[in-house]
């Protein structure tokens, strides 16, 4: 789980939140699956494709393992994390 910062999809981004249980319960009200374990091993735009048609309310996007991305919790984003082989080496979860 990413660290304790919190964002909403319809707001600009929130300020630091210190408690992981505010964090925890928006987690829970992001909407549909959240989580792909089952696509590490995976071409990393067929896990995409398949994580977008099992939850309509993400999008997913495929970058490299090692990219930067913000720590806070997005509903409607998965990142997709392949190595130079293009294969899904994460477990793909929404934030």
């Amino acid at each position: 789980m990413p660290r304790c910062l919190c964002s909403t999809r319809h707001s600009f981004y929130q300020p630091i939140i210190s408690s992981c249980s505010l964090q925890r319960r928006r987690m829970a009200d992001c909407r549909g699956k959240s989580s792909w374990p089952e696509l590490v091993g995976f071409r990393g735009r067929v896990a995409a494709e398949i994580i977008e048609r099992e939850n309509p309310f993400v999008r997913a996007r495929v970058i490299p393992e090692n990219a930067v991305t913000l720590t806070v919790v997005l509903c409607d984003n998965v990142y997709v994390r392949v190595n130079s082989r293009g294969i899904v080496v994460r477990i793909p979860q929404v934030g």
